[in-house]
């Protein structure tokens, strides 16, 4: 793995020789590292760029992040990465949120989206596809990760490795804190500018 360079306060990744780039961005509970296999098998053909996402990254202070601010550091990664390119997004949960957020303001530096585990990102339609059980679910689970957030502590973490445990979520517990649950935090709360104006 290269040496990570310090791009808008996170440490971007970029592995790779390929002319086209690949930008990955991961979800909930997850970093940079959910991308291990994918950049593996793409590296050859592809310049893969990835990061943890701000606010993500448990050895970091604890702080969330508006979409306003995750859009303007994805940009700040793509052009000082890719001058004058188009990339390709490969995004996964809550970085699809963010990515299609980006993809939709800055349509001149993205190519294509690859969306993996994409979610609803909050739409009526695929609410009123949802059972009332599947409701309930997603409600609990995702109100149980915004009050992690909001205590915080080791109360909020083991909250957090709790939940990320009963989803059976392959990532490393290690790696997983309550600093994470802050998209859920301002999904519910409305806080930090809210969610509300996607």
């Amino acid at each position: 793995m290269n040496t990570p360079r310090q791009i808008d306060g996170v440490d971007v990744l970029v592995e790779g020789e390929g002319t086209h780039a690949i930008v990955m961005v991961h979800g909930w509970p997850d970093t940079y590292r959910l991308w291990d296999d994918q950049v593996e098998f793409l590296k050859a053909r592809y310049r893969c760029i990835r990061f943890t996402l701000p606010g993500f990254d448990i050895a970091r202070p604890r702080q969330a992040h508006s979409l306003d601010a995750l859009v303007a550091t994805l940009k700040c990664v793509i052009e000082t990465t890719c001058p004058g390119e188009k990339v390709t997004l490969m995004l996964h949960d809550w970085g699809c949120l963010f990515g299609y957020q980006f993809a939709m303001r800055h349509p001149s530096l993205v190519e294509r989206i690859v969306g993996v585990d994409i979610g609803d990102a909050g739409s009526p339609a695929h609410a009123r596809s949802m059972s009332a059980k599947a409701k309930a679910m997603v409600f609990g689970y995702q109100l149980w990760l915004a009050i992690a957030w909001r205590i915080g502590g080791r109360i909020g973490e083991r909250m957090t490795r709790a939940m990320a445990r009963a989803l059976r979520c392959p990532s490393d517990p290690q790696f997983i804190g309550s600093n994470m649950c802050y998209p859920y935090y301002i999904r519910w709360f409305g806080a930090h500018g809210s969610y509300r104006r996607l």
